[in-house]
């Protein structure tokens, strides 16, 4: 009787490609963080109540987002910081559009009596919350394609670009709306 041959023997390759994630505690807060913020875009003009906590929770995870960001940066090195900035960069002129709009057409109104209320919406008033949500969709395909072709460092920077690109302009909105 022979023993088997270990050397030769067949793995299995893992049907996900996260299974080819190093450092996943960066997946673990970064994931979240991402799914989170793709809701809240998407149900920022509904007026639900199901849905009021998301922002709370987004501003939860700042901290621990912007540390975890800062952590990456050093360990990680180039590979993770030229997408997380060139990203970020890149959001930054549909954030500044959005303070505008907000600044001349946004419109706070908690129905007291005797408040006359908001006027109609103009024409394109949702037309920078829109191209925000095209924008972090596309972000998160360019996560999914450095995922599929291992750059894991990749992935995870698109996925903290999403995140802080959105908190500039969720910080964006509110800042125009108020001012």
């Amino acid at each position: 009787m022979t023993a088997p041959d270990v050397e030769n023997s067949y793995t299995l390759e893992p049907l996900l490609p996260f299974h080819a994630i190093e450092n996943k505690r960066y997946l673990y807060l970064a994931l979240p963080a991402s799914t989170v913020t793709l809701l809240c875009i998407f149900t920022l003009g509904i007026n639900s109540e199901v849905f009021e906590a998301l922002p709370v929770v987004l501003v939860l995870l700042i901290p621990f987002m912007v540390i975890s960001a800062i952590r990456g940066m050093i360990k990680l090195g180039g590979e993770f910081y030229n997408p997380l900035v060139a990203t970020v960069a890149c959001s930054l002129p549909l954030s500044l559009w959005e303070n505008i709009n907000q600044r001349n057409n946004g419109c706070l109104s908690f129905g007291f009596p005797g408040e006359s209320g908001c006027p109609p919406e103009p024409p394109g008033y949702e037309l920078p919350r829109t191209v925000m949500i095209v924008f972090q969709m596309a972000v998160m395909v360019l996560a999914a394609g450095a995922l599929q072709s291992k750059n894991w460092k990749g992935m995870y920077a698109f996925m903290y670009a999403s995140y802080i690109s959105f908190m500039i302009y969720m910080y964006a909105y509110i800042s125009g709306l108020f001012g």
